[in-house]
């Protein structure tokens, strides 16, 4: 649109017919506007400085476009890189804790607290914060493996 509304300019001028240059402006003015909605095209009084508005929209238009789908990008990446490092945080210490009952409760709760522990998290979100400090403070507060896993039973309730 640029290239043939700069070449048939260029060819009126020199005719001096000023009636058709501004019959062309009007018709390339309603085209701006429907093209490009969201610029303000009242500021060109003339097809000159309209050709000159359309060549910096041209011009500078997928520049900003760029940058503002780059930071886009980059925002989305470091909240999808934040979310799988809190997610393997999650499991690393799940894991931990895990291994913690096994050695003071035996394979049998360490297999149960392994049941519990994923139906907590299916029910309030695998990373709520507040499901694992509860797990936490089960592990830590059972004197023995069936008050593990009721204290476990209960934080799963609780999240469905």
């Amino acid at each position: 649109m640029l290239a043939g509304a700069k070449g048939l300019y260029n060819r009126l001028v020199p005719l001096g017919h000023k009636r058709l240059e501004e019959s062309f402006f009007d018709l390339v003015l309603a085209q701006c506007d429907q093209k490009w909605p969201d610029e303000n095209w009242e500021d060109c009084s003339n097809m000159a400085e309209m050709v000159k508005a359309m060549e910096d929209r041209v011009t500078t238009w997928p520049e900003k476009w760029k940058a503002n789908y780059i930071a886009e990008g980059r925002d989305q990446g470091f909240e999808d890189g934040r979310a799988q490092e809190r997610a393997v945080n999650t499991h690393a210490m799940l894991g931990s804790l895990e291994k913690a009952v096994r050695a003071r409760f035996g394979e049998s709760a360490a297999r149960g607290f392994g049941q519990q522990v994923e139906v907590a998290q299916q029910g309030a979100g695998a990373e709520s914060r507040e499901i694992i400090d509860a797990i936490c403070q089960c592990v830590m507060l059972s004197e023995n493996a069936e008050q593990l896993l009721a204290g476990l039973q209960s934080i799963s309730t609780e999240t469905a």
